[in-house]
């Protein structure tokens, strides 16, 4: 939050620059001292929280350092230095990549994986005449990962029933819409694994017309 109010500009006072403030980094002082000894053409504040850097960028200031020649950037921010002229460049990206096969993903990967290890998955299937939008076959659900005995078990003959309950309560119009009905069997069969098993299977809706 505090970060949050420097980025809009807010000066705020807290714990931490109070006058008994001591830490293994420099205090003001030194780092005062530091700036005026070398006297830098440009300064960029390079460590700590946003707070921080706002700070350091404002000591620099005060120490001497013209404002236009001390910048303030965050991840992904670029700052160009050429013939001893210093402005921003484009962006670049930045966080964390996962590297697999000569190949950089996001981390989206990671979290997909991480929950079909702990949850599993479920695949919903359900079938609906091109002409009228009525639903001629399923919904039939595949799961991995869930629950035993896959095409027997009764968490899927009862999570089947309620989605065919709710598919049942959808108008004419919304059964022939195939977004609506893949999000009402996603929202279905989470909330009763949720309820029934404390899981969150991955869902996988699939509407096919015939």
């Amino acid at each position: 939050m505090v970060n949050h109010l420097f980025k809009r500009g807010a000066e705020v006072l807290y714990d931490g620059v109070a006058p008994v403030h001591v830490s293994g980094h420099a205090c003001r002082e030194e780092l005062t001292e530091m700036i005026r000894l070398t006297k830098p053409r440009h300064f960029i504040p390079i460590h700590g929280e946003y707070r921080h850097l706002v700070r350091h960028r404002r000591l620099a200031i005060e120490a001497g350092v013209a404002e236009a020649s001390a910048f303030l950037l965050e991840d992904g921010e670029v700052l160009v230095l050429n013939a001893g002229q210093a402005k921003r460049g484009p962006g670049v990206h930045t966080g964390r990549l996962v590297a697999e096969n000569h190949e950089t993903s996001g981390t989206e990967l990671v979290r997909e994986r991480r929950a079909l290890a702990r949850d599993g998955t479920v695949v919903a299937i359900l079938a609906i005449s091109a002409e009228t939008g009525r639903i001629v076959s399923g919904p039939d659900l595949v799961s991995r990962g869930v629950v035993d005995s896959d095409g027997l078990s009764p968490h899927l003959a009862r999570a089947r029933a309620e989605v065919s309950g709710r598919l049942r309560g959808l108008d004419v119009l919304a059964r022939g819409d195939r977004n609506r009905l893949r999000d009402e069997m996603t929202r279905a069969l989470r909330h009763y694994f949720n309820a029934t098993a404390g899981k969150r299977p991955v869902i996988v809706p699939y509407v096919m017309e015939v």
